[in-house]
């Protein structure tokens, strides 16, 4: 478990760019129908796969961060490109 990526994830929560509350709101649609959202003792709902309450987790800054890669297409349009580099070996 990345405890520095979880923690980053809730304190961008609590005060977001504009860009980073635009992000966590696409990846939150794509969370609301996932059937592995399940409601939590708390009433806040969790991924059923990583265990993370899903109103944090949408936060994160890393790319496709979601355990079943739901978020590619989202994240796609944020974050920078990856450049893929080929070898010759």
């Amino acid at each position: 478990m990345d405890f520095l990526k979880i923690a980053k994830a809730w304190i961008t929560s609590h005060n977001p760019t504009d860009r980073e509350q635009d992000l966590a709101e696409k990846r939150y649609l794509i969370c609301d129908s996932c059937p592995s959202k399940v409601k939590a003792i708390l009433g806040y709902y969790k991924c059923n796969e990583c265990g993370c309450p899903i109103q944090k987790k949408i936060f994160s800054n890393v790319y496709n961060d979601c355990p079943l890669e739901k978020w590619e297409l989202v994240d796609v349009n944020y974050f920078p490109p990856i450049k893929k580099t080929t070898s010759l070996f």
